[in-house]
């Protein structure tokens, strides 16, 4: 009994010492998120907040360090050169050095930052290793992973965090003084200069996706540690939280696009209400879990205007163009509590910094209904040009589009728990909620959150924004030419159903008894009521014996028709559908805190 209370007493202090060891987390990110301002940020909140400080070591300070060192860069005159042209910046000159000699001076680098890290752990202090996972080649425009898994084992890192921020933001740091998108001895004119700005983003894009998969694929041979994808737009207590190994990761998906179509159409209101109503629920659940928000990059919001343009045969069509500004962005929370820092210059146009196109000339696009009067306002040289940048911009829309698709789906593999929050808000489906959904649901099957409480949505529903999912419905199938019931409703004079008189009968036919029936049965009083033709079915089925049977058919093709229109507005009730009872959670008509109070208390059980 006696052995067994010295080893009993030796697990203790064994226990007790491990217990005062700091952890070490890696630090990856693009060049332009800003990690070490992104960990003042978190110390400054620890602090604040009582608690200590994370000590930060840079790689890329000791790398360049070393190169300064050692022997064959210093007698290297094309080496001595670069690092002159790139005082502000000397990693620019030593990752353009040859990819043995970076790799040498990486391990050494690493060792060096091992002896320190080894010190600062044992005295109980948390570590940040700060490091790209991937470098960009300056002088070879490539992409190169660096990192030597087996030096970096030796650190013992709990996890990776993978920095990063909007597009727009990154360039900001990129083209400043010290920036390598610093063109300002270029001799371009204002339209070169938005070209190379778009260029520019296309590539921040491209280089956050190449570390993005590189720091996945660190994660994999660091023996599988988590990996977390982290915008810099989050809370400091989320990164605290990870630091902390005691996370609760949520994924909070709601519906963006809609709000800001209302926006654009005016109704400025609807989006600050509507941001403020998500912000609080993600405030309220932020309290005891881990929020992780889809808005904190917010990139595709690229102006688009709708104009009247011949084609190439000459026919009158309409279309959409891209313009070089942004729609506004969705509110950052207190500036105090996030890990962003701004850039000390933000431009005023990111998109277009040299102002090819005056904000004057911006208004007058938008104004204009067709592109005849664009090209009397701009003149046919600087149309020209505009067609150009329009197709780059959609361009760029695309990309942008492809990593949204590819980003969200990283963070709902991270978060065991998806809440979905109003999935049809305003009464129009939300493509991107359904697809996290969905992405969510896949991994549930594939058991990818074994041992993370399996895996569970909650969904808050609103009686209202289904009522105007069924008020929408009708209206779209009134419009031609796309509408189901656009050849089956017409005006007086057999005009077809504008925009504004559809939206008039559908509201109508859809106040009262929403069922399939009813909103067909209903178009028949509307049409009387409101004086326009429903049926345009020839003359012949409609008389005589056979009448009441040729609408009974007619009616019965219509329901089918709203049938479709609806399901495939509500589709996130079919994905739903497939999860098991115990792995959802579905409420309506609750006000945000009870809400959030709901899933705290069902997953925090959980935890414990």
């Amino acid at each position: 009994m006696a052995k067994k209370s010295k080893k009993r007493k030796k697990a203790k202090k064994k226990t007790k010492a491990a217990a005062r060891n700091g952890d070490v987390i890696i630090i990856t990110g693009a060049s332009g998120v800003k990690p070490k301002k992104v960990l003042k940020k978190l110390n400054e909140y620890l602090i604040r907040n009582k608690q200590k400080a994370v000590k930060v070591y840079d790689l890329e300070e000791l790398l360049v360090k070393h190169a300064l060192k050692d022997p064959i860069c210093k007698a290297s005159p094309t080496f001595q050169l670069e690092l002159q042209h790139n005082q502000r910046q000397p990693i620019i000159a030593v990752t353009s050095l040859p990819y043995p000699l970076l790799k040498t001076l990486w391990n050494r680098a690493v060792q060096e930052a091992s002896k320190g890290i080894k010190k600062t752990t044992s005295s109980g202090q948390n570590v940040a290793f700060v490091m790209h996972a991937a470098y960009f080649k300056p002088d070879s425009t490539e992409f190169v992973p660096i990192a030597d898994v087996k030096k970096l084992l030796g650190i013992k890192p709990k996890c990776v965090v993978h920095l990063i921020d909007d597009i727009y933001d990154v360039l900001d740091w990129l083209r400043g003084p010290d920036g390598i998108f610093n063109h300002i001895d270029l001799p371009e004119d204002n339209f070169e200069q938005l070209q190379r700005c778009i260029r520019d983003l296309m590539s921040t894009l491209i280089w956050r996706q190449v570390e993005a998969g590189a720091s996945i694929h660190l994660a994999s041979l660091l023996n599988n540690i988590p990996l977390f994808t982290l915008a810099t737009k989050h809370r400091c207590r989320l990164l605290q939280k990870i630091f902390e190994t005691n996370v609760h990761p949520v994924y909070l998906s709601h519906p963006i696009s809609e709000a800001r179509k209302k926006a654009v159409a005016g109704d400025k209101k609807l989006f600050e209400d509507w941001a403020a109503e998500v912000g609080n629920l993600a405030d309220h659940l932020s309290t005891k879990l881990d929020v992780w928000e889809p808005t904190t990059i917010d990139e595709l919001r690229l102006k688009l205007v709708q104009i009247v343009a011949p084609t190439e045969k000459g026919k009158l069509e309409e279309t959409k163009m891209y313009i070089p500004r942004l729609l506004q962005r969705w509110p950052l929370g207190n500036a105090d509590e996030i890990l962003w820092s701004q850039p000390p210059q933000q431009t005023e146009e990111p998109l277009d910094p040299a102002l090819f196109l005056t904000n004057d000339e911006v208004k007058k696009i938008e104004n204009a209904e067709t592109w005849d009067q664009i090209v009397k306002l701009l003149g046919q040289d600087k149309c020209t040009k505009l067609r150009f940048i329009s197709g780059q911009l959609a361009h760029l829309v695309s990309l942008i589009s492809i990593q949204i698709n590819s980003r969200d789906r990283t963070l709902v593999g991270q978060c065991p728990a998806i809440i979905i929050y109003r999935p049809v808000f305003n009464g129009n489906k939300a493509t991107g909620v359904v697809k996290e959904l969905q992405a969510h649901r896949k991994l549930v099957e594939l058991q990818h959150y074994i041992g993370q409480s399996q895996g569970v949505v909650f969904v808050l529903e609103n009686s209202d924004d289904e009522k105007l999912v069924w008020r929408n419905a009708v209206k779209e199938l009134l419009i031609a030419p796309k509408g189901r019931w656009s050849g089956f409703a017409k005006e007086e004079r057999g005009q077809d159903i504008s925009s504004d008189r559809a939206e008039g009968i559908a509201c109508f036919v859809t106040k009262n008894n929403l069922s399939f029936e009813n909103v067909v049965k209903e178009m028949k009083n509307a049409s009387r009521v409101l004086e326009f033709h429903w049926g345009e079915i020839p003359q012949s089925t409609l008389v005589g014996a056979v009448k009441g049977q040729d609408w009974a058919e007619f009616d019965e093709d219509r329901v089918q028709e709203l049938k479709i229109e609806i399901k495939a507005r509500m589709h996130y009730k079919k994905v739903l559908g497939t999860y098991e009872e115990s792995q959802k959670i579905v409420k309506r008509d609750l006000n945000v805190i009870d809400f959030a109070n709901i899933i705290i208390k069902v997953l925090t059980n959980q935890g414990e």
